[in-house]
């Protein structure tokens, strides 16, 4: 994909930069490092990842629409990590579960079925 970044400022006047091409690659959960189990879940979602260095971390529950549900953070110790987040209170539907570190963000999507 290709493409070029244009300022609009307020009056009007415009700034273009040159283009530029990007790689656009779709990740399952698991290239993201995150294992979500049970999925469906119903009561809690039981969140799997690796982290690569200690510090904070910060694990967000958005809803299909991208309202942000559920907000934690948390400072973690290196190595294998799992979490047991509560979703019974969510409605049925589809999620996604974002994980940001120093490292970058990791996403995956899960399903609440009852």
């Amino acid at each position: 994909y290709w493409y070029k970044l244009v300022d609009v400022a307020y009056d009007g006047t415009r700034k273009e930069h040159e283009a530029k091409s990007i790689l656009v690659q779709e990740a399952s959960s698991k290239d993201a490092g995150i294992t979500l189990s049970p999925n469906p879940a119903s009561e809690f979602l039981k969140v799997q990842f690796m982290l690569t260095e200690a510090g904070s971390i910060t694990v967000e529950i958005y809803s299909i629409k991208g309202e942000k549900l559920i907000t934690e953070t948390l400072e973690k110790a290196s190595g294998e990590q799992e979490l047991s987040i509560p979703v019974s209170g969510l409605p049925q539907g589809n999620y996604t579960v974002r994980i940001t570190t120093q490292k970058g963000v990791s996403i995956a999507h899960y399903t609440i079925a009852r």
